[in-house]
């Protein structure tokens, strides 16, 4: 799980900006500083408690920057955890499924279409 440390979280609006959010985001963060707090999360199951417990700090190295080639090449994949259940606790060994993800609901999942009526604008789909 990842979590935005409430000093960078703060310098946001929650409306929309007029300009593009990737260029708020460049415009409000720096090299250096501490963007993500990344924890391991455990689901409260059979005896165990809910908790979360931080394991790394994600800072940024060099300016953040955009460009096409991270736009149309960069591909991230959501990392199967069967390899990792052999180390749980028994009691978590029914959950066959990510506890904030379920592919059970239709919302979740995006398929490879693109939806009837959606903008080829690139504004308007934004």
């Amino acid at each position: 799980m990842f979590k935005t440390p409430k000093e960078i979280k703060n310098r946001f609006s929650s409306t929309r900006p007029e300009q593009p959010w990737y260029d708020e985001i460049k415009d409000n963060v720096s090299k250096g500083e501490h963007l993500f707090e990344v924890y391991a999360y455990t689901p409260k199951a059979r005896g165990i408690e809910e908790s979360e417990v931080k394991i790394a700090d994600v800072r940024l190295k060099t300016p953040l920057y955009t460009s096409r080639w991270g736009d149309e090449e960069l591909k991230f994949r959501h990392k199967n955890i069967h390899n990792d259940r052999r180390f749980w606790p028994r009691a978590l060994a029914h959950l066959k499924e990510d506890p904030f993800f379920s592919k059970n609901n239709s919302d979740n999942l995006f398929g490879n279409k693109v939806p009837a009526g959606w903008p080829s604008d690139p504004v308007k789909a934004e």
